[in-house]
């Protein structure tokens, strides 16, 4: 309670100034909770032995329609919808293989959102690339002809990050630093939590954004873990009983013990310390994975689901990778996105399975998982890459021959 306190006191002070909060200790913490962005970009791919190229792909993100992938050696390698320049290669063209953005100097963390990316450098600062509209790329003060950039742009003001929030339908973004939570971008719904609805010409700090773990947020929401296991929204919250913006974070009740959050369309879902997830918000399409429909002001448990090392949510999907390297997923399934050989609703976790062949099974060694709007991707033994659910953009990559699939397609094989 006297924590809960101490932090709901923090949500309410001005963050003109920001102090430092102990970064050592929250980098730790950030690891123990799975992170994946945990690159080693000065090691470079193992050699499995026999002169080929093993365990180099460091971690999988997607965002409205496009995913890209951080490499062991600190490149970045995107593809699906590219029409604002999201893949970051200097055209506006779709891809359905995984081309390297250019221009970019060794990154450390990356995350994708809707139609725009950022990176985190090796040096703290971030880059980022794709849609300019509302100060999404955090350095664009005029409105250029095309609105967009096709490659990296430095984000002014921010040279301590360690991480950035994630949100495959956010326009925002947050980059995590050692002393505080620093926003920018769309802000009509107060999701940057910076005390107003106006937009932000560039990072600003949040208003209680001291001590950041996670983040992630929505087109209309933001949220935060900070390193005593809190996690608050701000924004459309989900969870406000009055459903307005709200212009600083406030408390989630009744759940003291988060290690990450994943937010999605209107609602959002928090990693337990003791590996069990649970989801508030909206629930029309199994959102929070309790086995009904009914919406939840508070958080509820996911049924069934323990054990969970990370969570990735997309517009209306979510998925848990378990330790034993298998993933389950629940929610909006129209477009095959919960990887389980249907297009059918679920209500509570069902596993991705590899497809059938000759009988389905769960798709195994997953190290690591993303979620875009109508799409999901996982890691496999830190050498392959699968996706499945939406291929409108050639987000499954360049095998996939239909619009959709059921079935985790592999999108990169690294074994050359």
């Amino acid at each position: 309670m006297l924590r809960a306190r101490a932090w709901s006191v923090a949500l309410l002070a001005a963050a003109a100034t920001a102090p430092a909060c102990g970064g050592v200790s929250r980098l730790e913490r950030r690891r123990d909770a799975g992170a994946t962005d945990a690159a080693e970009p000065d090691a470079g791919p193992s050699d499995g032995g026999d002169g080929e190229l093993r365990g180099n792909v460091a971690s999988v993100v997607a965002g409205g329609h496009h995913a890209c992938v951080l490499w062991r050696d600190g490149r970045v390698s995107c593809w699906g919808r590219n029409d604002t320049g999201q893949l970051g290669d200097g055209t506006t063209l779709n891809r359905s293989t995984p081309t390297q953005v250019i221009e970019l100097p060794t990154a450390v963390s990356v995350a994708a959102y809707d139609r725009f990316t950022c990176a985190v450098v090796k040096d703290g600062t971030v880059r980022c690339w794709g849609s300019t509209d509302q100060q999404r790329l955090g350095s664009v003060t005029a409105d250029p002809d095309p609105p967009w950039l096709s490659q990296p742009v430095t984000v002014p003001g921010v040279t301590d990050a360690f991480g950035l929030s994630r949100g495959s339908t956010a326009g925002h973004v947050c980059a995590l630093t050692t002393r505080w939570l620093y926003c920018w971008g769309p802000n009509e719904f107060s999701q940057l939590a910076q005390g107003s609805a106006s937009s932000s010409a560039g990072p600003a700090a949040a208003t209680g954004g001291c001590c950041p773990v996670a983040a992630s947020g929505s087109i209309a929401n933001g949220c935060i873990v900070n390193e005593s296991g809190f996690v608050a929204c701000a924004g459309t919250s989900p969870g406000n009983a009055q459903k307005t913006g709200v212009s600083v974070f406030t408390l989630v009740p009744n759940i003291d013990d988060v290690r990450a959050v994943a937010a999605g369309l209107n609602f959002a879902c928090a990693l337990r310390t003791n590996g069990t997830v649970a989801c508030w918000g909206a629930n029309s399409d199994g959102e929070l994975g309790d086995g009904t429909d009914q919406e939840a002001l508070e958080p509820v448990d996911v049924d069934g689901l323990e054990r969970v090392t990370k969570l990735a949510a997309g517009a209306h999907h979510v998925c848990a990778l378990l330790d034993s390297g298998t993933v389950s997923c629940w929610g909006r399934n129209l477009q095959g996105e919960l990887g389980n050989g249907t297009t059918e609703q679920a209500n509570r976790p069902v596993a991705v399975l590899e497809h059938p062949a000759p009988a389905p099974r769960a798709l195994e060694g997953v190290v690591d998982i993303a979620a875009g709007n109508e799409e999901t991707c996982a890691v496999v033994a830190s050498s392959y890459v699968y996706c499945w659910g939406s291929n409108r953009y050639g987000q499954l990559g360049p095998y996939a021959t239909e619009e959709q699939s059921p079935w985790p397609i592999k999108v990169i094989d690294t074994f050359r």
